[in-house]
């Protein structure tokens, strides 16, 4: 009874064209798993491709520090959206999370203008990486001193 309500349900919240392509499914689950292989872009590597050069080519230009980080944050968002390989115990999800922190610093202090170059090298030769958040507000405080 319950799959029935809701397999009605999803089939009446969707154009016709998909519904008329998962109507004779039987299960709600079979529904579900259909339409998100139809529409995922979860294996979009050509869109996560361009995600990834967006990030590359991104700099500061006459956007502020904080505009910057902003557009910066958006983009990984996006592509994290995208990545396929997901760590599956608590050392590799920690490895992970700072692999990503260190990979977001270097996005960002690569990115900024020429005018903040010294704060770049004096972030960088520090034996241990700063997180991003000590990074953005060490640069937003040298953008405020200007």
């Amino acid at each position: 009874m319950e799959n029935s309500v809701v397999l009605a349900f999803l089939l009446n919240t969707m154009t016709q064209s998909v519904a008329r392509s998962v109507q004779l499914l039987e299960t709600t689950q079979e529904v579900w798993e259909t339409v998100a292989h139809m529409f995922s872009q979860k294996q979009n590597f050509a869109q996560a491709f361009e995600i990834c050069s967006q990030l590359c080519q991104l700099c500061q230009g006459d956007l502020s520090v904080t505009e910057y980080a902003i557009e910066l944050k958006h983009l990984w968002s996006e592509v994290d959206h995208y990545r396929t390989s997901v760590p599956q115990c608590s050392i590799d999800v920690d490895r992970f999370q700072k692999y990503l922190e260190e990979e977001w610093v270097q996005n960002f202090l690569s990115g900024l203008n020429l005018k903040y170059e010294s704060v770049r090298i004096q972030l960088l030769i520090r034996d241990i990486l700063s997180s991003l958040g000590q990074v953005f507000s060490t640069v937003l405080s040298e953008e405020t001193r200007r």
